[in-house]
């Protein structure tokens, strides 16, 4: 096996993920740095099933938006 064969499943991930984002309207670099290090972190877990680490990726990446909307920017407190 050589390098490209082992990191193969990273790549067809990464396009996965990556085209649903851009289908969402992200644009393609956002996309691409929303998923990777998701992508590169379940890959070295162990999971190397293509198309579980684009929906894991995917999911993960969701979730992260999810939480930072969520957040409140700062809380005023009354004092000047």
């Amino acid at each position: 096996m050589n390098f490209f064969d082992a990191t193969a499943p990273i790549y067809q991930a990464l396009e996965i993920a990556a085209g649903y984002f851009v289908a969402s309207g992200d644009d393609p670099m956002v996309a691409h740095n929303r998923t990777m290090d998701h992508i590169v972190r379940l890959f070295n877990e162990g999971e190397r099933r293509p198309l579980a680490l684009a929906n894991r990726a995917i999911g993960e990446a969701e979730r992260e938006q999810l939480s930072r909307t969520a957040e409140p920017d700062g809380m005023y407190d009354g004092a000047a």
